[in-house]
């Protein structure tokens, strides 16, 4: 691949494909703000392992911000508490 800058399709092609291969790492921030929300780490792989899209990237630090869906659990409150 080199320097090319891979476009946003690929890119959420292979984020896809290595969470169905359970090859990836969740990172501190991710994960603190998904215990506050109150959802687990298998939320967060239902939603990118369904539809989602990139809504920010970042290539010079090799991130993304996606937004994807997934059913909510009984442990979830919406809006959160911490909201009301």
């Amino acid at each position: 691949m080199g320097d090319r800058m891979i476009d946003e399709r690929e890119l959420l092609e292979k984020i896809t494909r290595l969470v169905a291969a359970e090859q990836f790492l969740l990172k501190v921030h991710a994960h603190r703000h998904s215990v506050e929300e109150g959802f687990s780490q298998a939320d967060l792989t239902a939603a990118l392992a369904g539809k989602c899209r990139i809504l920010e990237h970042y290539p010079t630090i090799s991130r993304c911000l996606i937004l994807g869906y997934f059913a909510i659990s009984q442990n979830v409150r919406v809006p959160p508490s911490r909201c009301l």
